[in-house]
């Protein structure tokens, strides 16, 4: 017989199961790819140094998002317009921004959708003029802005009209924000409007005066969670609901006053890394000029026909009536909010 040894068939034998091994291995790696969390990409979120986006850095820290089994990289890009360009190039898969940001973006030509509503400015952007002077009776008409799009333009046009003038009278001049409170202490630009702490520095080394802070013009100046349009369509709605409910978990955390030195502590670390945040009284000053939803109030402000695309279909009709207009909308169109919503009201 020819495989009378044992020890020769079991060789054998072990042979053919290696060469079987061998020819399966790209269908099983293939296969092990598909059902492996651990090597699906993570999803990518691009933010900036700013107090109402620091849940973001909350939700990292405290492992929000593994807690749901999805990977996110919390991705921080210093300077004004670089988060909203790594967007439109890709880089990141979701934005966080004001919505009127995201309108500009849409107007110059990129595709996206906006996920929901996060939070309202609500004190943290201010209109600062040198002190002494007064906005009619400047003799350049200029304002320093830390971008130059539709939603400080929607801003600051709401508040000119009750000055009896128009934001056709002015230039915007857009700076960096960290820049633009520089050129405010040094007297080349005697109006600007920038955000905390940059717009706090300004007042406080440049004697400057505040005209109007966005609290005074109630949800003029949004910000929430868009997608281009494409990644949106390839992303699954169970994963977008992950990552919101990652992100109402990390608001409700900040709102815990047993939190607040962890909380502060994340924030110098990661948040305004970049920057300068002041002492622990400026920081807690800063969330008290910003408004985060709630899961309930993102349930009501993110509703269809509610105040999300309430402000959308005023900013579109803002920019028809100052020539801005160049690719219409409609803000039903743009909005897709399924995900918020839902999270929102897994998490109420």
């Amino acid at each position: 017989m020819l495989f009378h040894d044992p020890t020769a068939m079991h060789s054998l034998k072990s042979t053919r199961l290696q060469t079987k091994l061998i020819r399966a291995l790209p269908q099983l790696l293939a296969g092990f790819l598909c059902i492996s969390p651990l090597l699906a990409a993570p999803l990518k979120i691009g933010t900036v140094g700013w107090i109402a986006f620091s849940p973001l850095d909350v939700a990292d820290a405290k492992g929000f998002w593994k807690e749901q089994g999805l990977d996110v990289q919390v991705i921080s890009i210093p300077g004004d317009g670089s988060s909203t360009q790594a967007f439109i190039n890709g880089k990141v898969d979701i934005g966080m921004d004001m919505l009127g940001t995201w309108i500009s973006t849409y107007q110059d030509g990129t595709d996206l959708v906006i996920l929901g509503e996060s939070d309202w400015s609500n004190g943290g952007d201010k209109l600062i003029i040198s002190e002494g002077m007064d906005v009619k009776s400047l003799k350049v008409k200029k304002i320093g802005v830390y971008d130059a799009g539709a939603a400080t333009g929607f801003f600051l046009s709401e508040y000119l009209k009750k000055q009896d003038m128009k934001l056709k009278d002015f230039e915007l001049a857009e700076v960096d924000s960290d820049e633009l409170s520089n050129h405010f202490i040094s007297g080349r630009l005697p109006l600007i409007l920038n955000y905390d702490p940059h717009a706090t520095r300004a007042v406080k080394e440049g004697h400057g005066k505040i005209l109007a802070t966005s609290a005074d013009i109630p949800g003029s100046i949004p910000e929430g969670f868009a997608m281009k349009a494409d990644k949106f369509k390839s992303t699954s709605n169970e994963d977008l609901v992950k990552f919101m409910r990652g992100w109402f978990k990390a608001v409700k955390w900040t709102r815990d006053p047993a939190n607040w030195a962890e909380y502060q502590t994340i924030m110098k670390e990661r948040t305004f890394k970049d920057d300068e945040p002041g002492s622990d009284e400026e920081l807690k000053a800063m969330t008290e000029v910003v408004i985060v939803h709630t899961p309930e109030s993102a349930l009501k402000i993110n509703a269809p026909d509610a105040g999300t695309q309430h402000y959308l279909d005023k900013l579109r009709e803002f920019l028809k009536e100052n020539d801005l207009l160049k690719r219409d909308f409609k803000g039903a169109d743009l909005i897709k909010t399924e995900a918020i919503l839902k999270a929102a009201e897994l998490e109420k």
